[in-house]
């Protein structure tokens, strides 16, 4: 693929700006798209606690914004490749806990667009061990097993089916996704803004 690439941050971690950031299936993802989903989240009801852009702060959000915004392209032309509905499935969207369990893009991927999950194939828990679970959740489920199986099972399917498209997600992301330098993700050493050194 021809065409200008993005030179690295200088030392002082001003990015240069480039016309994309990264590829995802082949296709450019260009910076005007993901600042402009900056634009978005700048002017809506948390904006004001949003970091400057020209912090390290504020580019780290724009790399993460990258990061989003790429997902979104994998997530999307893989459900459009196997005719899977993007919205379906409002069942499985994530409660606070679980997003906190799966963190990151992959809880902002089902949140936006839950009918993902089912790109994710999971087996169902055993009889085994939705009986363990009950037992070692007796102040959730004070009813007896035979009451409350069905429900146990149905959470740790979601949970699972969750964890399943966390990881799911994560090899098709390292398998499509190429970001352009200075665009890495925010929590990768090597860029200049990054805020976790060892």
């Amino acid at each position: 693929m021809t065409g200008p690439r993005p030179r690295r941050s200088g030392r002082d971690g001003e990015q240069c700006l480039s016309p994309w950031v990264a590829e995802v299936d082949g296709h450019r993802i260009s910076l005007a798209e993901v600042d402009r989903r900056a634009a978005e989240l700048r002017s809506g009801p948390r904006g004001a606690l949003l970091p400057p852009p020209d912090t390290a702060e504020g580019r780290n959000l724009r790399r993460w914004l990258v990061q989003l915004v790429a997902a979104e392209r994998v997530v999307r032309n893989s459900c459009a490749a196997r005719g899977i509905d993007t919205a379906g499935a409002p069942t499985a969207r994530l409660d606070l806990g679980g997003a906190l369990r799966l963190g990151g893009v992959a809880a902002a991927m089902l949140h936006r667009m839950p009918g993902a999950i089912e790109l994710a194939a999971e087996a169902g828990p055993t009889a085994v061990e939705v009986a363990d679970h009950h037992q070692r959740n007796r102040d959730r489920y004070p009813q007896p097993l035979v009451a409350a199986a069905a429900v146990i099972a149905a959470e740790l399917a979601r949970q699972r089916r969750a964890t399943a498209f966390g990881h799911w997600l994560d090899v098709a992301m390292a398998s499509r996704v190429r970001l352009a330098p200075g665009f890495e993700h925010p929590g990768e050493p090597g860029h200049p803004d990054a805020t976790h050194r060892h």
